[in-house]
Formats: structure tokens, sequence, C-alpha cells
């Protein structure tokens, strides 16, 4: 069965790693003014929970997610790392990519709408 998506669930762990690699990342230059927008509003909207609360199908850092596309037949297996982390060849998305941001804090069955840069 598949869902819209709940509301974003983060632990604060995640959240307060993640808002560290922005800081980081804003350092050094590697991150848009887009990027840090959307991703601070993530994380400013999330319910926020201690990493042992946080119910086991939700999409959590370095969790393991099999993602299905519209009209594609075949299921693709991500990992959501930091990143320094990603590796696409290894199925590795950084947090910072679109689709990492669009799953992360969502919950298993849920289904979202994204455009890819293709169309």
């Amino acid at each position: 069965m598949m869902n819209e998506r709940s509301k974003l669930i983060l632990s604060r762990l995640d959240r307060q790693r993640i808002k560290k690699c922005i800081a980081k990342e804003v350092l050094e230059g590697t991150i848009n003014e887009y990027e840090i927008k959307r991703l601070n509003y993530e994380l400013e909207n999330a319910e926020i929970m201690e990493p042992r609360n946080i119910p086991r199908n939700v999409v959590t850092m370095n969790s393991e997610v099999k993602v299905s596309f519209v009209n594609y037949p075949e299921q693709v297996k991500l990992k959501i790392v930091y990143p320094e982390e990603a590796s696409i060849k290894e199925g590795k998305i950084s947090v910072f990519s679109p689709i990492a941001n669009c799953i992360l804090g969502g919950r298993a069955g849920d289904y979202i709408s994204w455009i890819v840069a293709s169309g």
C-alpha cells in the first residue's frame, strides 16, 4: 500500500550532524543558497525524536532503501550517507542530493513526486 508522504521524522542526532555538514559546506562554498534554504526548512519542520524512539519503518541516515520509479520496472537500492561517503557506484547518495532530501525521514510505503533533471 502506498501512502502520501508522512510528516518528516528525524532523530535528534541526525539533525545535529546534518546541520554540522551544512555549516561545513557553507564554509567550503560547496553548497548553494537554494540547497541551504531547502535543507534548513526540512530540518526546522521535522518531528525530532531521540534515536531509540524512531519507528523502524522511518528512513534515517545510513538507511538502505529500495526505490521504485513510475514507468521503470526495476527497484533501485540506495543508502543515504554524509557527503564524504557518497559513491553512486556503491548506491550511496549524499544527504544533500535531491532524492535523499525527498526520502529522508519518510516511511516505508510513502510515495513522493520528484522530477529528475531529464524531466
